[in-house]
C-alpha cells in the first residue's frame, strides 16, 4: 500500500457554505486546474490530488507529492469539467511519466493531450505572511462520509501560520516548509494550495509534530522549490492582459498600448513562422521568418513609438555591446549582453529582474528605456517571450561551454539566429 502521510488528517468536517474568502476567489478555476489521481488494480483505495501548471503544445505538467506516485505501479489522472463534472480527460501514467523533484515530496507528471485544459497561476510563496488567508483544494479519499471519490475537488479555506527553517529541508521534510491551519482529509494530497489572488503558492504534502511528536498542522511544500517555477511564471505575467483578436497591431500602437501590442507583436510571428505549433520558435523557424514581416513589425513599432521600440533600435544598441563575439572568452559575451539588458531596462546585472517591473507593469508602465520593445528572450535553442529574467539554461548533448553560450548569450549563441536573421532584413 501506499504510505499515505495524510491518513492522519481524517478529519470529520461539516458541510457549510464557503466562507467569503473562498467566494472571492474564481472557485471554476481552481476547481478546473485541481486533477484527481487513482491508482489502477487492486490498490483503489489509495491514491491523491495534483495540479496542472503548464502547457508546452501537447504536453501538460501536472504537479503532486511524490509519495503519490512514488510506486511502481499505473495510475490514472482524471480531468473534470468543473461546470457539469464530467470526466474531459483520462490519462493513465507509470514511472515513465513521472519524475521526483530532488529529494523533495514533490513529483512532476507529464501527459499528452490534443485537448484544452486551465493551468494553474504560480505565485510568489516567498511573499506569504503569517494569517494570510488560504485555500487548499483536493480530491478526498472515501471515508465514512463520503463512499466513493468525488468528480469535483473539496476546497478548504485556512490560514498560513508559519514557514519552518531551512534546515527543516535536512530533518526529514522533504521540502515541505509552509504551516498552514486548514482541515484536510486523506487523497488531497498533492493538491494545489493557493494565495488569496488564487495563485499557486503550494503543493499540499504532509503534517508537521508537535512537542509531544504527534501530528498536528498540514504542510505544503512552497512552489519556489519547483526550479521551473520562475520561467512559468514569468511567461504567465507576460501573456496577461491578452489582446483582443478584433484588435489589430496598428490599433493597439495608436492606442500606446505597449503591452498589447507586444503580445500582438507574437501572435503575428508565431502565426507566420510557428511550423511545429509549439507555442515558440526554433533556431530553424527564425531563419525562415519572412523579411517582409520583421520589417514590416519593426516599421510599425518605430513609427508608433517616435524611434523609441522596435527591433533595429534593439539591434542597434545591441550592437554597440556587442560588436565581435568572442568564443574564446565567453565572460566577455556575458558582460556585453548584460550591459544590453541592462540599457533596455530588462534586468539589473547577470542574475537579477530591473527592480521596476511588476507583474502589470508590462500593461500599465509609463515610462521605459529606449529599446524596450518588443520584449523577448531565448530560452535553451528557442525564442519564447520571458521578458523579465534570464533564459534558462539547457542541458542536452552541447558541452558545458555550449550550455554557458545558450545561457548568457542569447542573440548569438549556437542554434540562435534572430540576431543575424535583423541584420539580413533590417
Amino acid at each position: 500500500m501506499i504510505k499515505r502521510w495524510f491518513a492522519w488528517l481524517g478529519i470529520v468536517s461539516i458541510l457549510i457554505p464557503f466562507p467569503v474568502a473562498i467566494a472571492q476567489l474564481d472557485q471554476s478555476q481552481l476547481k478546473a486546474i485541481t486533477v484527481r489521481i487513482d491508482v489502477e488494480g487492486s490498490y483503489k483505495e489509495d491514491g491523491g490530488s495534483g495540479v496542472i501548471v503548464r502547457q508546452q503544445g501537447q504536453f501538460y505538467t501536472i504537479l503532486t507529492a511524490y509519495h503519490v506516485v512514488q510506486e511502481k505501479r499505473n495510475y490514472k489522472v482524471l480531468i473534470f469539467n468543473p461546470s457539469n463534472q464530467q470526466i474531459i480527460g483520462s490519462h493513465i501514467i507509470n514511472e515513465k511519466n513521472i519524475k521526483q523533484i530532488d529529494d523533495y515530496d514533490l513529483a512532476e507528471i507529464t501527459i499528452q493531450s490534443s485537448a484544452k485544459y486551465r493551468t494553474a497561476n504560480i505565485g510568489d510563496s516567498q511573499q506569504l505572511q503569517p494569517t494570510d488567508d488560504l485555500t487548499v483544494s483536493g480530491y478526498p479519499l472515501p471515508s465514512s462520509n463520503i463512499t466513493k471519490r468525488l468528480s469535483t475537488p473539496t476546497l478548504r479555506l485556512g490560514k498560513f501560520t508559519d514557514r519552518l527553517p531551512p534546515d527543516a529541508l535536512l530533518k526529514g521534510k522533504k521540502g515541505a516548509t509552509l504551516k498552514m491551519d486548514v482541515a484536510t482529509e486523506p487523497g488531497m494530497s498533492g493538491g494545489a494550495v493557493v494565495n488569496k489572488n488564487g495563485e499557486l503558492v503550494g503543493i499540499l504534502v504532509e503534517a508537521d509534530k508537535d512537542a509531544s511528536g504527534n501530528k498536528s498542522s498540514p504542510l505544503a511544500i512552497p512552489i519556489d522549490l519547483y526550479p521551473q517555477w520562475q520561467a512559468i511564471r514569468n511567461s504567465q505575467r507576460l501573456s496577461s492582459s491578452l489582446p483582443s483578436p478584433n484588435q489589430t497591431l496598428e490599433q493597439l500602437l495608436a492606442a500606446k498600448k505597449w503591452g498589447q501590442a507586444n503580445d500582438k507583436t507574437w501572435e503575428i510571428l508565431l502565426k507566420e513562422g510557428d511550423a511545429d505549433q509549439s507555442g515558440d520558435l526554433n533556431s530553424f523557424e527564425v531563419k525562415n521568418l519572412e523579411c517582409s514581416t520583421l520589417k514590416y513589425l519593426d516599421i510599425k513599432w518605430q513609427q508608433a513609438s517616435g524611434g523609441e521600440y522596435g527591433f533595429k533600435v534593439q539591434r542597434g544598441i545591441y550592437s554597440a555591446y556587442h560588436s565581435e563575439y568572442n568564443r574564446d572568452n565567453p565572460e566577455s559575451n556575458i558582460d556585453k549582453y548584460t550591459a544590453f539588458a541592462q540599457k533596455v531596462g530588462w534586468f539589473n546585472n547577470i542574475q537579477e529582474i530591473s527592480k521596476d517591473l511588476s507583474p502589470n507593469s508590462l500593461y500599465s508602465r509609463k515610462k521605459t528605456n529606449r529599446g524596450f520593445y518588443p520584449i523577448w528572450f531565448v530560452y535553451g535553442e528557442k525564442i519564447e517571450k520571458i521578458p523579465f529574467g534570464l533564459p534558462v539554461p539547457i542541458y542536452n548533448n552541447y558541452n558545458e561551454l555550449d550550455d554557458l553560450y545558450k545561457y548568457r548569450e542569447p542573440w548569438q549563441s549556437e542554434g540562435t539566429s534572430l540576431y543575424g536573421r535583423l541584420l539580413d532584413c533590417l
